[in-house]
């Protein structure tokens, strides 16, 4: 069987930050289950996150910056970039001294896809800081249609390739305009069954932007209902032109259409994939569902009743908010909940945070001020109105706005496209993604919407639309609608719904105060 996928935040802030509570944007995905990652966006500050990482080194959700394997840029704005350089000396290691008498032409570790620029971005700062490393790395960029390359692959006399760099290729879109197939990794030991491909297709921003397709591909013998899709958006104000991409079946070529042929594609064939003159197209046994959108939402209006004081600005309206966003390139919260029901997504999490939004910390004694709850409710009213946008057909809470350190998991998908664990630490009544808080007094979970609390050592509630799941007897404060918030031990306040509509007040008065934050919360 396949394994279960994971996305962890290690960065959340949009080009306003970073900020204290969050790094400016990062991602890394875990899809292939042999602990390798790829990431999406690098900003400065990355390798540092790595570090800062709640989760010790050997816990299930720790990520090491070694084990990136793949680098995917969305565009080439400062805040989507800038950590690079200092994240492929840290996962390349530093020279040996015996690395001159290595192989003249060894594989990448790491290879770096994106959009026009990156090749050279790279390859001048690596000479200009006088930069080596152990391992090397490859470059493909991503040409839309009249581009030419930033820097000859294999160097040139007057702009030499970069002694840590090996060939990589430019990728030319096909006729729809689509980089398809950019990629394709089967998953680990284990699972040599399956594999996956990305692909990749332009998005409206105000520069030139990616949005990236990560596929499930399954065997002929699979239980599973679905395979997985994972969409991965940079910067947007319209990624609708990506929704066909989405829609079809993977595609892998037959013959790359880069300058170097560097694309692997499948050595057999099977009766689920059909050949055609551009490529292998897999007609998967199951249907693909998109089980996972990430979506930036820079913005978000707050209305009077929760930002009494205009913290999050000084005379804003709707309109307005909609309008400059509109005008700089980015999203409000119901744009990217309308684009997630347009997709048909599972679950949608909001990334880009603007910084007027910081991260609040969990509720408890020692963080229960007013400006503590007002940032909670702030989070709360941009989830509430994705979701409102989004309107799944079930009706199931299935939105959250992503923090530093989130890891959110992704199973296999199972009876009915729900999704499943089989866990011996967890309880496995129901099916669902998983969102993980690794970030201790930030962020707990149980607070989103879309996710049921885990349950809290030394007591506390935390409260889902039904009730709320801890030792601690309580209830707690919302505003309906079934979105939840964690609450703390003894003495300290907490907001949920129990009941699923009520607004009401209370406080948790029983239970010991929590050691951390809960490591789960299943959506």
């Amino acid at each position: 069987m396949p394994p279960t996928m994971s996305v962890t935040f290690l960065g959340t802030s949009s080009g306003g930050g970073p900020i204290e509570s969050r790094n400016c944007s990062s991602l890394v995905l875990d899809v292939l289950g042999d602990n390798s990652l790829w990431m999406v966006d690098c900003a400065e500050g990355t390798v540092r996150q790595f570090a800062s990482q709640p989760s010790r080194y050997g816990d299930k959700y720790y990520r090491r910056a070694g084990k990136v394997s793949k680098i995917f840029i969305t565009h080439m704005h400062a805040d989507h970039t800038m950590g690079i350089i200092t994240l492929l000396r840290d996962a390349l290691g530093y020279p040996r001294p015996d690395s001159e008498n290595a192989l003249v032409d060894p594989p990448p570790k790491i290879e770096v896809y994106g959009p026009q620029g990156i090749r050279q971005f790279i390859r001048s700062i690596f000479t200009i800081t006088h930069s080596r490393t152990a391992d090397k790395y490859a470059v493909y960029e991503l040409l839309s249609p009249g581009e030419s390359a930033s820097a000859p692959i294999a160097g040139s006399p007057d702009e030499p390739m970069h002694p840590s760099e090996v060939p990589g290729a430019d990728l030319v879109p096909d006729a729809e305009g689509y980089w398809k197939g950019i990629t394709r990794e089967r998953m680990g030991q284990g699972f040599s069954d399956c594999s996956v491909v990305v692909d990749a297709g332009p998005i409206i921003h105000r520069d030139p932007c990616i949005g990236y397709v990560v596929k499930e591909i399954l065997p002929e013998t699979t239980p599973l209902v679905a395979s997985r899709t994972l969409v991965v958006l940079g910067d947007t104000s319209d990624p609708k032109e990506l929704i066909p991409l989405i829609k079809e079946p993977p595609v892998v070529p037959l013959v790359s259409t880069t300058t170097v042929a560097t694309i692997s594609h499948p050595t057999q064939t099977s009766s689920y994939a059909s050949v055609t003159n551009s490529g292998v197209v897999f007609e998967s046994p199951v249907p693909s569902k998109v089980a996972l959108l990430i979506h930036e939402c820079t913005d978000c209006y707050i209305p009077p009743e929760i930002d009494t004081r205009q913290r999050t600005g000084k005379n804003r309206r709707p309109d307005v908010v909609l309008e400059k966003m509109l005008q700089k390139g980015h999203s409000v919260a119901t744009m990217a909940g309308a684009f997630a029901r347009e997709i048909d997504a599972e679950k949608l999490v909001l990334n880009h945070i603007g910084s007027r939004f910081p991260a609040p910390p969990a509720l408890s004694p020692i963080h229960s001020s007013g400006l503590h709850r007002f940032q909670h409710e702030c989070i709360e009213e941009i989830e509430r109105q994705a979701f409102e946008a989004f309107r799944p057909p079930s009706n199931e809470r299935c939105v959250i706005a992503a923090y530093d350190f989130l890891t959110v998991e992704v199973p296999p998908l199972y009876r009915g496209l729900k999704t499943a664990r089989k866990s011996g630490d967890m309880d496995d009544d129901e099916g669902g993604d998983e969102a993980v808080s690794q970030q201790p007094g930030n962020q707990a979970p149980g607070r989103y919407y879309g996710f049921r609390g885990g349950s809290s050592s030394g007591g506390g509630a935390t409260g889902d639309g039904r009730r709320g799941i801890g030792s601690g007897a309580g209830t707690g404060r919302g505003r309906g609608r079934g979105w939840d918030t964690g609450r703390e031990g003894s003495g300290g306040r907490g907001r949920g719904v129990i009941g699923g509509h009520s607004r009401g007040r209370a406080r948790v008065n029983s239970g010991e105060p929590r050691d951390g934050p809960s490591k789960r919360a299943r959506w």
